[in-house]
């Protein structure tokens, strides 16, 4: 009557979809890992006209480049999300959606009035990273051309509104994640613990993370990236300190061992 068991891991790629701790934090993981400085963790949370942003303007720029390749790989009604995790206190959150405010504003009056410079950052980021890492995820899947996605781009940008798209998501905000109503929601959310915990976010292609923790179990709860993502993997990234890579390795290593121990008593 007394008993432990470990279930199996759903099947990964190339067998199944399934995105798991060791693929993201593995001794071999997928290359979506993008570093965040810890000058930008410590400051990204001041008022708009202080601290670094670098990371998250890119973040940002990646959102909108995963958003048009999944577009353009599974049609324009799929949902497609980005994360911005960097605190739980409600005024780092009006901060923070106040930078990607104004920076979101200026990158689509860029994409109108200097569209040439604007459409070659883009094309370096895809063809120099988003072609790359998807050679080493989905080695035998087609990848499209930066141009054969470009119209899905200028739809991702021009289409998308700070006012209905950029959702702060804490008990201080009215906006709410709706996908019943909107199941192609493309939309970028800011928050801390409403969005850590118990809120299933539909196609999550981005994650800004960097909010620190002492407690394992509770960065293990914060792990939104985990899930069914195999058909679209390749166009994830994950935006996180290297500290806090490192804590997921060791939670990915624990749940390894932990496995290993309850195999071993089962054998017995």
């Amino acid at each position: 009557k007394d008993f432990i068991v470990a279930l199996p891991e759903p099947p990964g790629l190339p067998d199944g979809c399934y995105i798991g701790t060791s693929s993201l934090f593995g001794d071999e993981p997928y290359d979506i890992y993008r570093e965040v400085g810890e000058a930008e963790a410590l400051t990204i949370n001041s008022p708009p006209d202080r601290g670094r942003s670098a990371c998250l303007r890119q973040a940002v720029r990646d959102y909108f480049l995963a958003t048009a390749g999944r577009v353009h790989r599974s049609g324009p009604d799929v949902p497609c999300t980005m994360l911005v995790h960097t605190a739980w206190q409600m005024e780092d959150h009006r901060n923070v959606k106040e930078k990607l405010t104004r920076f979101i504003r200026e990158l689509r009056r860029d994409w109108v009035s200097d569209r040439d410079a604007t459409e070659k950052r883009f094309r370096t980021s895809w063809e120099d990273d988003f072609c790359r890492s998807h050679g080493g995820v989905l080695p035998e899947g087609p990848f499209p051309a930066f141009d054969e996605i470009l119209s899905c781009l200028d739809t991702a940008i021009m289409d998308f509104s700070v006012e209905n798209h950029l959702l702060l998501l804490n008990s201080g905000s009215e906006d709410e994640l709706d996908f019943d109503t909107y199941p192609g929601l493309k939309a970028v959310l800011v928050g801390g613990n409403k969005l850590s915990r118990g809120l299933t976010i539909e196609g999550l292609l981005v994650s800004y993370y960097v909010r620190k923790t002492l407690a394992l179990d509770t960065l293990l709860q914060m792990g939104r990236w985990f899930g069914y993502r195999g058909d679209y993997v390749d166009l994830t990234r994950i935006y996180t300190t290297q500290h806090l890579f490192k804590g997921f390795a060791l939670l990915n290593r624990v749940e390894l061992e932990i496995r290993d121990e309850i195999a071993s008593l089962s054998a017995n």
